[in-house]
């Protein structure tokens, strides 16, 4: 699985997923990918939730 897939794995685990809204892009060096999506979030558990397994795969360094 790679690295897109497994952030849209675990988003779809917690919240509603537009995919229409996905975005890929490289940094200008290639040592960063960005994946950008749109979710409905429903609360603040949600998004704890969603941050923490995000951070735990130990490929994600950063949650907006």
């Amino acid at each position: 699985m790679g690295f897109k897939d497994k952030v849209v794995a675990i988003l779809e685990k917690h919240a509603t997923v537009d995919l229409l809204t996905l975005a890929e892009r490289q940094s200008s060096n290639g040592k960063y990918t960005t994946i950008q999506l749109h979710i409905v979030a429903t609360g603040q558990e949600q998004l704890y939730d969603i941050n923490s397994e995000l951070r735990a795969t130990g490929v994600v360094h950063m949650v907006l």
